[in-house]
């Protein structure tokens, strides 16, 4: 996703098959590494979509299976500052 200041790369990642989290990684106009953020808890976690608010922050949308008995999957959306905090 490109931007004035800088361009964002959005992907989903598995740490261990048991595991998956939400990962964003801020790049600088030359493709060099600003900051590196993991999102996620116990359970796993995928990205759905990724979209630009307009205001210096970004909705993430994803789904985790978070439930006890892992039968379904929860939806999990928040939004994150130019540095890549949550909201």
């Amino acid at each position: 996703i490109g931007g004035s200041s800088f361009s964002l790369f959005v992907y989903s990642v598995v740490a261990a098959q048991t595991c998956g989290n939400i990962v964003l990684v801020k790049l600088d106009d030359e493709g060099n590494v600003e900051w590196e953020r993991e999102y996620g808890t116990s359970a796993v976690e995928g990205l759905e979509d990724f979209l630009p608010t307009g205001n210096g922050r970004y909705a993430v949308l994803g789904a985790t299976n978070i439930s006890p008995n892992g039968d379904f999957r929860d939806t999990l959306l928040m939004e994150v500052d130019g540095g890549g905090l949550v909201e």
